[in-house]
């Protein structure tokens, strides 16, 4: 079964491990006909008890450690994919001296198959954090210009958007300004698919499983991209098997063993994946849409 590595990138209080939790709760309860669950019990306990604390209001403490955390989506009670939130080393990239770090960081870039930037609104309407923000948007948008050409979700997850005026401008122009060569660098590459989702968790959460619903939208899109690949090369090998045929091997075939030649039978049995692999396609592309229906239609992608 495939499993979406998801890379979690934010500085140490962006709301990282808030923002996952709060999700990963939602999609837990049910979300439509999906549902997640946590592969390991002793860390589904323990972020259950988180994600009650969280809508008591009590939020975990900043973090700078790594994480992380195993999930499997099902859909109708079928398991369809498995996915894994990493945080490469809480925020502690955003140091100048954390060259370890980094090279972490950039080696989860190019590994990643999808990706969640967070980043405390709240702090950016006010004009502070811009700079190590910068700094790592600007590793992460060199990370994914070196990768190969594959389908990648990238969500900017704008949280504690409750404490931001957004009838100010200027705060506004403050918060998206830090992003917006990503966004361009995104825009150009057919193979990444951005949006920029204002959170909220705690109490009354808003928008908290978009980021997970947006990414696997595409881990979804991804395997039916990957089967219908399958597929149109088992045909390929099919039609291959069938050039090499000839009259003495059908002869025999017909006249003395009665059984089908070898080639017929290689044939029938890529046909047989092939179908199988469409098959697969089109239940994938199907919860793909599904998954896509629960992101509300008016947030900004690129």
């Amino acid at each position: 079964m495939l499993i979406l590595n998801i890379v979690l990138i934010g500085e140490s209080g962006s709301g990282k491990t808030t923002l996952e939790t709060t999700s990963s709760e939602i999609l837990r309860k049910g979300f439509g006909m999906f549902s997640a669950r946590y592969l390991n019990f002793v860390e589904s306990r323990f972020q259950l008890q988180a994600a009650a604390e969280i809508r008591e209001g009590r939020y975990p403490n900043a973090t700078r450690t790594a994480m992380s955390r195993h999930l499997q989506l099902s859909h109708s009670g079928t398991e369809i994919m498995d996915f894994r939130y990493t945080d490469p080393r809480g925020g502690s990239f955003f140091e100048h001296s954390a060259i370890p770090e980094a090279a972490a960081l950039k080696k989860a870039i190019l590994l990643g198959d999808a990706f969640i930037v967070t980043a405390d609104a709240s702090r950016l309407a006010k004009g502070t954090n811009s700079t190590e923000i910068r700094r790592v948007l600007s590793m992460l948008r060199l990370g994914l210009g070196e990768r190969t050409r594959r389908r990648t979700g990238l969500v900017i997850a704008l949280t504690k958007t409750d404490l931001v005026d957004w009838n100010d401008l200027g705060a506004k122009k403050r918060i998206l300004a830090p992003f917006q060569p990503l966004i361009e660098a995104a825009s150009a590459n057919p193979h990444l698919h951005g949006i920029v989702v204002p959170t909220v968790c705690g109490p009354e959460p808003v928008n908290a499983a978009v980021p997970a619903l947006w990414v696997l939208h595409h881990g979804a899109e991804a395997i039916a991209e990957r089967d219908r690949a399958t597929a149109a090369e088992a045909r390929r090998l099919a039609r291959i098997e069938r050039a090499k045929e000839n009259l003495l091997d059908l002869l025999v075939s017909r006249l003395i063993t009665g059984t089908p030649t070898r080639a017929e039978t290689n044939a029938e049995r890529h046909a047989a994946s092939a179908a199988t692999a469409d098959h697969n396609s089109v239940t994938a592309t199907r919860h793909a849409r599904d998954l896509r229906s629960h992101i509300p239609s008016s947030l900004f992608t690129f």
